[in-house]
């Protein structure tokens, strides 16, 4: 177990990550839809179960934020000028 909270990120094969916490005390803790969770499973059954062909990233840098294209260009693209 760490001395500190360890944060990593899960990196799932169809693409999606998830960021979580692992705690001293062996808590997994992570955001997701705006809530705070705890796993109820430990860090040894997440990664032989849920995580089961993820890449595991530890320490990772903050993700960028996405960078959303402006209305016009989205506009444009789906209905061309006559």
């Amino acid at each position: 177990m760490p001395t500190e909270p360890a944060p990593f990120r899960i990196h799932y094969p169809d693409g999606h990550t998830q960021d979580c916490t692992l705690h001293p005390d062996g808590r997994l803790t992570m955001t997701a839809a705006g809530h705070h969770w705890v796993s109820a499973l430990p860090f040894e059954d997440m990664a032989e179960t849920s995580w089961d062909g993820a890449h595991i990233e530890w320490n990772p840098e903050p993700l960028e934020p996405a960078v959303a294209a402006p209305a016009a260009v989205v506009q444009d693209t789906l209905l061309p000028a006559a």
